[in-house]
Order: C-alpha cells, then sequence, then structure tokens
C-alpha cells in the first residue's frame, strides 16, 4: 500500500524532507507498522520521539493524524488503526511548556 507521511520540523531533521511517498508490503498495515518501519529507516535515531523507553509503547508526545482523523499516542497504545492505500499521514510531536 502507498501513503504519503508528512513530517513536522522535529522529524524532518532527520528525514531532510517535508513529506515523503512511502510503501508499507503488507496487506493490513497499521500505524504501527508505519512508526516501526520509520524507525528501521532512521536507524533507531527517531526511538525517543515514537516510543517509551521499553519500545512497546508509542509515546504519549507523539500525535499522529490520519488524513482528518488525530491520534495521540496514548489512543494508539489502546487501539490499532488500519491505514487505506492513498493515506496521507502526519507525523507531529506534542511539545508544552510554559
Amino acid at each position: 500500500m502507498h501513503f504519503k507521511v508528512v513530517f513536522s520540523p522535529v522529524f524532518r531533521a532527520y528525514f531532510h524532507c517535508h513529506e515523503r511517498n512511502m510503501i508499507l508490503e503488507k496487506e493490513k498495515p497499521t500505524v504501527g507498522d508505519l512508526l516501526r518501519k520509520l524507525s528501521r529507516e532512521s536507524a533507531g535515531k527517531i526511538d525517543a520521539l515514537i516510543f517509551e523507553k521499553d519500545s512497546a509503547l508509542i509515546s504519549a508526545g507523539l500525535m499522529i493524524q490520519v488524513n482528518q482523523q488525530v491520534y495521540t499516542g496514548t489512543l494508539l497504545n489502546q487501539t490499532t488503526v488500519p491505514l487505506e492505500d492513498g493515506a496521507v499521514i502526519t507525523l507531529l510531536y506534542y511539545v508544552s511548556g510554559g
């Protein structure tokens, strides 16, 4: 399946582009599958941004928009989000401060 992945600025530092087209060779790919592929392609450099310490959980600081629906890392840990061919996925990193 083919997707367009759009990177927020923090991810652009690792992938050196604003967006890119990707293919997942899986019959029913999920957001988790996409994150694992991006982790491999970055040689693990983005793992601190997308995973909790044990890498089994998606970081609470990550937000992902799939087409028009936004998912927090917390929600992604509670449900499987399937991807459809042609989806646009935006990786956002939640930053807070005062």
